[in-house]
């Protein structure tokens, strides 16, 4: 295993130094001035000129690139353009409410999915069947943010049950936040527990079909052991890979799920400094949220190894 873990890790080096490198060229070729940006229309060329020398804008592109990946390295991902604070220290403000919506959004995705699709798929053709397909299409079809406004709409305005925006630290109030967790949690999970649904219900349907499960069935097991021990633990895998890629899915629903809720995370913020040209704050974004992804599917490895021992040969 510690083999295995220390191969995924160089594999991920090459793949995180291609991503570092198109997440630079992607906003320094872009259209706009980072300097105008910062000093406005009215500043001098002298000012503009001083700006770009402290970003690194007046040196050749891969100068610029290696500074800026020599200070990534050190755990200097620059300042702010607007809040004139470290792109560390700004992150890290804002780390808490995305880290408890994206746990609490994937709790609530896999509890709930799984056994839908587990259910869905032993009951094939049938109307529960059909029932669960017809949430999973529209759980996957409705935009995020409709789903968001309707929730907000019906259980916060109409029904007075949850609050309408916001977010409460979990180490100020533990019920109150996640009381406000609960229905960005539904709207960002929704999308994410149609696609592992899906994916369960068609593994299971295709295990329920071999040989072996006949074998078991035929040995008078009981239908539960064979579920459990022979038929889930083998369609696993792909259940598996399916969470872990749509960790994908399960990010960009909450960039726009903190936009509908007001919770001051990483995804409102990722909005805020798309709109005003925040380059340091941007690169550092993209770097955190593919480091995230690099690091679930290292964990999909790992477990995927666990569940089926088979492919570390």
């Amino acid at each position: 295993m510690p083999r295995l873990i220390l191969s995924r890790l160089m594999a991920t080096i090459p793949v995180v130094a291609i991503v570092a490198l198109f997440i630079f060229l992607m906003l320094r070729l872009s259209p706009g001035d980072p300097a105008i940006i910062m000093a406005g229309d009215n500043a001098t060329p002298a000012e503009l000129a001083a700006i770009r020398a402290q970003l690194g804008l007046d040196q050749p592109l891969i100068l610029s690139f290696l500074r800026w990946a020599g200070q990534v390295l050190q755990g200097d991902l620059g300042m702010s353009l607007f809040a004139h604070i470290p792109v560390t220290e700004l992150i890290g403000q804002r780390l808490e409410p995305t880290l408890m919506l994206t746990l609490c959004a994937t709790l609530f995705s896999v509890t709930v999915a799984v056994p839908l699709g587990v259910v869905a798929g032993i009951h094939q053709g049938k109307l529960i069947d059909r029932a669960v397909m017809v949430m999973v299409v529209l759980g996957f079809s409705l935009p995020v943010f409709l789903i968001g406004y309707g929730l907000v709409r019906e259980l916060s305005i109409q029904a007075g049950i949850f609050p309408v925006q916001g977010y409460v630290s979990l180490f100020e109030d533990p019920l109150r936040s996640l009381h406000h967790l609960v229905l960005p949690t539904v709207t960002v999970g929704l999308a994410y527990a149609s696609l592992v649904a899906r994916m369960t219900r068609s593994s299971i349907i295709e295990v329920m079909k071999q040989d072996y499960i006949r074998t078991a069935r035929a040995k008078g097991l009981r239908p539960r052991v064979v579920l459990g021990i022979h038929a889930l633990k083998n369609a696993s895998p792909p259940i598996i890979t399916t969470i872990g890629a749509g960790v994908a899915v399960l990010l960009g629903g909450v960039v726009v799920t903190e936009s509908v809720f007001a919770i001051p995370g990483l995804g409102r913020l990722t909005v805020d400094v798309v709109l005003r040209r925040d380059y340091p704050v941007i690169q550092g974004l993209l770097l955190l949220f593919s480091g995230l992804y690099f690091l679930v599917n290292l964990v999909v490895d790992i477990l995927y190894v666990m569940v089926d021992p088979r492919v570390r040969t």
